[in-house]
């Protein structure tokens, strides 16, 4: 019995070395594999990311260029016009106020006055 328990024992040690030497380099393998897998899956990330960086970008250009066109007084009238309805005004609209007629007074004061006339 002696001699097969140490006989058994040789035999499951021989085993236990030779599963270590397989385990470490399948182990390794696997810890490689496992990081070249992020490694590119980072890259594709990092792809991606460049990708939104550069849409936003031109998004940016193409909003700072409508602001611009969008400043210009030609573009003010058309949305004036077509939004709004409004016209340019023709000479007879316009009003115009004589500053005697409020005996020398300010801008301030003349708007009062026409306040308490109404």
């Amino acid at each position: 019995m002696k001699k097969w328990l140490s006989e058994g024992m040789g035999d499951g040690f021989r085993v236990l070395k030779v599963l270590v030497v397989v385990a470490i380099p399948v182990c390794i393998l696997l810890f490689h594999v496992w990081n070249q897998f992020r490694i590119t899956e980072l890259g594709y990330e990092v792809a991606q990311q460049t990708r939104d960086h550069r849409e936003l970008i031109e998004e940016r250009r193409k909003l700072s260029i409508e602001a611009t066109f969008q400043g210009r007084s030609e573009r003010v009238l058309t949305v004036a016009k077509e939004r709004f309805g409004l016209e340019p005004l023709e000479p007879e609209q316009v009003i115009q106020i004589d500053e005697t007629a409020f005996g020398g007074a300010s801008e301030e004061q003349a708007s009062l006055d026409l306040r308490t006339r109404e």
